[in-house]
């Protein structure tokens, strides 16, 4: 359940804020950190106060669910390289 494996994983993600370096990959259709357009929670993945959240639809190229850094996480970095 990604839901709970982003719960678990927040509080250990969290104690490392502020990065010092997030280094992002792309997806074959252009999406980064699991932020990937139309997903179903995409719009919470931007706006929530959260470090990590669970996206349980199928998506993206490969289409899997997946847990993502969320906005308010990626923002905490001192450096963002993609």
């Amino acid at each position: 359940d990604v839901d709970a494996a982003a719960t678990a994983a927040e509080p250990a993600v969290r104690a490392l804020a502020p990065f010092d370096i997030t280094l992002l990959g792309m997806g074959a259709d252009g999406h980064v950190a699991s932020l990937i357009p139309g997903a179903a929670r995409l719009e919470a993945a931007m706006t929530s106060a959260r470090i990590c959240l669970g996206l349980d639809q199928p998506i993206g190229d490969p289409p899997r669910p997946r847990i993502t850094l969320t906005r308010h996480a990626l923002v905490q970095s001192r450096a963002t390289l993609v």
